[in-house]
């Protein structure tokens, strides 16, 4: 294979994103390689502390009317939640992913988090705080944080909304042909787009 080139490119228009990154990319196993990549944008340990610090103290009270439940996307069982596909009734009705989650698990931050569940395997405020520094890096791959939000006894965190599923569910689904000259066709982009986000992060140093 060729070498790396100096920086990441992104790929565009090839169509195919994901509802929940964390199910491709590991969810809270994402972990920071101090110094991998060497090109100068490696998201650093103390980095992402300060993200989740800063996602912590943006969290916002929210009126229950301002989303409108579309419907029930998936379970989101090791987090004590679920994903809910609903409507910003305050951003022009746009649709947003939501995972909701007890705040007595989320808690109020990461250092709480971390006093109370030292060794939890999902670690939520570590997730968001890699969404917020990836959308700093320009990152193309990963859907946008649009908030983080308290209710009562929960704590939401929105998301943008790709309509085209997450891959687990394609791969396994019975739509589309059969395996084959055609089906590699159609798993082609995909694939050319999912080694290049993988090959992007490891130069972030995420892995």
């Amino acid at each position: 294979l060729p070498p790396p080139p100096r920086r990441p490119r992104r790929r565009r228009g090839l169509g195919f994103r994901v509802v929940d990154p964390a199910r491709v990319f590991g969810g809270a196993m994402l972990r920071c390689l101090c110094g991998a990549g060497g090109f100068g944008t490696t998201v650093r340990p103390s980095e992402l502390g300060a993200a989740a610090r800063e996602a912590s103290a943006s969290v916002k009270a929210l009126r229950c009317e301002r989303l409108l439940l579309v419907r029930d996307l998936q379970n989101a069982t090791r987090n004590r939640g679920k994903v809910q596909l609903v409507r910003d009734t305050a951003c022009g009705r746009r649709l947003m992913a939501v995972k909701r989650m007890p705040t007595s698990w989320v808690r109020s931050g990461p250092a709480e988090f971390d006093e109370c569940y030292p060794t939890a395997t999902e670690r939520p405020w570590v997730d968001v705080a890699i969404l917020r520094s990836l959308d700093a890096k320009g990152f193309s791959y990963a859907c946008k944080l649009h908030g983080i939000f308290r209710s009562g006894e929960e704590t939401l965190i929105a998301t943008s909304f790709c309509a085209g599923g997450d891959l687990f569910e394609w791969c396994f689904s019975d739509d589309g042909p059969a395996p084959g000259p055609q089906r590699e066709a159609q798993i082609l982009p995909m694939a050319a787009q999912l080694f290049d986000a993988l090959r992007w992060l490891h130069d972030l140093g995420i892995a």
